[in-house]
């Protein structure tokens, strides 16, 4: 038997309110992911002139001129380590509205951004957990209480398990159509 479906399925009427939406959202998605490739595409500008401007790192606002070349140096991993998961996390979140948008809801491709998306949460928090010892070797944190967010946490568990809820239900609508 077929483990998952490999063309589209036809979707209701109803679902061009959501394929509108999702449009809106790949879009926004685009730009939040271009803008943040940007970002870490000029990150090493930082270090090499530092009078070129400051950045936000997990709520606080690093000029890097107010920095020693040392804390530079960590400012500029802790500002790394926050954005190339996010740009990531970015990439597969434009891609699953992408698809949306197409009506391309239960397809392989679809599920594995979805699944993917919901890692790069679990990823983020994590490597979150690295931002902060960074910040204070940067001098922009006192050592103490690391501030968790546990969001970025829940939503990717959430996200992956909607994956595997997803990938099954494409599988037993496989199984579905072979029998009919």
């Amino acid at each position: 038997m077929s483990q998952t479906l490999t063309a589209a399925p036809v979707l209701s009427s109803s679902f061009d309110r959501a394929r509108k939406l999702s449009r809106v959202m790949a879009l926004l998605f685009t730009v939040c992911f271009w803008g943040a490739a940007a970002i870490l595409v000029c990150l090493p500008a930082m270090l090499i002139w530092p009078l070129a401007g400051s950045i936000n790192v997990n709520g606080v606002e690093v000029a890097f001129a107010d920095l020693s070349r040392p804390q530079q140096f960590f400012a500029f991993l802790a500002a790394a380590v926050n954005f190339a998961p996010a740009l990531v996390l970015l990439h597969h979140a434009r891609r699953v509205f992408g698809a949306f948008a197409k009506g391309e809801v239960f397809l392989p491709a679809t599920i594995a951004h979805i699944r993917s998306a919901g890692v790069w949460l679990i990823v983020c928090f994590f490597l979150g957990l690295t931002t902060f010892p960074l910040m204070v070797a940067a001098g922009l944190h006192a050592p103490g209480q690391i501030p968790l967010d546990f969001w970025p946490l829940v939503i990717g568990v959430t996200t992956v398990i909607a994956a595997h809820v997803m990938r099954e239900a494409a599988r037993i609508a496989a199984d579905h159509a072979e029998i009919v």
